[in-house]
């Protein structure tokens, strides 16, 4: 069941869970013309909060995001 626990403040996200525990968070930055690119990042599950940002990663919207269950 999924339950509030804050707001990441980003936009265009998806979110999954890896096999350790790590939430990991796409993020998008939209310009005038649209979409401009993606990010990965990490979320504190308790609180919502960006904990890393990667450098732009896509130059394609991700409209979903799945771990490998494996580590």
């Amino acid at each position: 069941m999924a339950t509030f626990v804050g707001d990441t403040g980003v936009i265009g996200a998806t979110l999954a869970f890896g096999p350790d525990g790590t939430l990991y968070q796409t993020s998008a930055q939209f310009g005038d013309a649209g979409f401009l690119r993606g990010f990965l990042n990490t979320l504190d599950p308790a609180t919502g909060t960006v904990l890393t940002t990667s450098e732009p990663f896509t130059e394609a919207h991700i409209g979903a995001l799945a771990v490998r269950p494996e580590a």
